[in-house]
C-alpha cells in the first residue's frame, strides 16, 4: 500500500513538493531543537575560560545539531521516500479516518513495517532517535536549577536555594527540580499533559520575543548603562548597535514561532486547557513576586524594586 498512501493523501488535498508557507510554519520545530544551543549562557559563570568555551559550546552546538538532524532527516527520506513520509503525516493530521497505521507516523516506528527483514535498521534507528532526545536532558536540568538559583539569589525564592556544595553546584535547587519533575512525571501519559506541554513552547517563544524587544531598545532607552558595557559588547553595524539588530531578529523569529504553534492545527494548536495552563504560567510570576517583595520589605527592609536599577544588579 506504499503508493496507495500517496494517492489517498492527494485526494485529501495534499500536494507533493514543498511551499514556502509550509516551511515557515514548520520553523517552529528547528526552533524547539536548536534553541538549546544557547543555554550554555546559563552556566557561563561556572565555566573556565568562558570566552573560549562559549563559542565552542554555542556555535559548535548549533553546527553539530544541524549536521545531526540533516543526516537523520536525509536518512529517513532515503529509506521511506519524501512523498510517502509527507503523505503519511498529512493523513494522520488531516484525514485520520484514512490513516493506515495503528500508530503515529514516526519514522522509528513505521520503518519496521516497510523493512521488516532489516532488524539492524530498526536497532540503529531506535538508538539514534533515543540519543537525539538524551542530549536534551542535561541542558534542561541545568536551566531549571540555575533559574531557581538566580531567583533565590535575587530573593524571589528562599535564599537557602543559593547554597552550593564544595564544587560550586547548587545542590538544593537540583533536589527541588528533581522533586517537581517527579511529580510532573505522574501526568506524562495523559493526553491533557501532552497538549499542555506542547503548547508551553508558545510561552517560551513569547518570553524570548519580549527579551529580544528589550535588547532592541536597551541601547537607546538605557544609553548610560549601555555605555558601561565592555567594548566587545558595543559593536555597531552601520551605526546601529549589534545588540539591537540581534534583539530585533530574535523578536521576529520568536513571535513567529509562537504564532505558528498557536495557529497551525498540525502543531497542536491551542485548546482551552492548554490556553489556561499557559496563561497560568505567565500570571503565576505576579503573586510570587508580590509575596517576595512584601516579605523582603517587611521582614528584612530590602526593596526588591531597587535591585535591578543598575548593571550588574546591586
Amino acid at each position: 500500500k506504499y503508493d496507495e498512501v500517496v494517492e489517498v493523501a492527494k485526494q485529501f488535498n495534499w500536494v507533493p513538493g514543498w511551499a514556502i508557507g509550509g516551511v515557515l510554519l514548520g520553523l517552529v520545530f528547528p526552533l524547539q531543537n536548536y534553541n538549546w544551543a544557547g543555554f550554555p549562557a546559563y552556566v557561563a559563570g561556572e565555566v573556565r575560560r568562558v570566552e573560549r568555551s562559549a563559542w565552542i559550546g554555542i556555535a559548535g552546538g548549533l553546527i553539530v545539531m544541524g549536521l545531526w538532524y540533516t543526516l537523520l532527516g536525509g536518512s529517513i527520506y532515503a529509506l521511506a521516500g519524501r512523498d510517502f513520509h509527507h503523505a503519511l503525516a498529512w493523513l494522520f493530521n488531516n484525514a485520520p479516518d484514512k490513516y493506515p497505521l495503528p500508530l503515529p507516523p514516526y519514522p522509528q516506528t513505521y520503518l519496521w513495517i516497510l523493512y521488516p527483514e532489516l532488524v539492524w535498521l530498526q536497532v540503529v534507528m531506535g538508538v539514534l532517535w533515543f540519543l537525539s532526545n538524551v542530549y536534551l536532558t542535561p541542558p534542561n536540568l541545568l536551566i531549571s536549577s540555575r533559574n531557581m538559583f538566580a531567583w533565590a539569589f535575587d530573593r524571589i525564592l528562599p535564599t537557602r536555594l543559593t547554597k552550593v556544595n564544595e564544587k560550586g553546584a547548587p545542590v538544593y535547587t537540583v533536589i527541588l527540580c528533581a522533586i517537581i519533575g517527579e511529580l510532573v512525571m505522574l501526568f506524562v501519559a495523559t493526553a491533557t499533559y501532552q497538549v499542555m506541554i506542547m503548547n508551553t513552547f508558545i510561552v517560551m517563544m513569547i518570553v524570548l520575543g519580549i527579551a529580544g524587544l528589550t535588547s532592541f531598545i536597551f541601547p537607546f532607552a538605557k544609553k548610560h548603562m549601555y555605555e558601561m558595557f565592555p567594548d566587545q559588547a558595543k559593536i555597531e553595524v552601520a551605526g546601529i548597535p549589534l545588540l539591537s539588530i540581534a534583539g530585533l531578529a530574535t523578536a521576529i523569529v520568536a513571535f513567529w514561532g509562537a504564532y505558528s504553534m498557536a495557529s497551525a492545527p498540525a502543531l497542536g494548536a491551542l485548546s482551552t486547557v492548554s490556553l489556561i495552563f499557559n496563561i497560568a504560567i505567565l500570571l503565576a510570576s505576579i503573586p510570587v513576586y508580590i509575596a517576595a517583595y512584601w516579605y523582603n520589605k517587611a521582614k528584612l527592609g530590602i526593596d526588591l524594586s531597587l535591585l535591578f536599577k543598575e548593571i550588574p544588579p546591586g
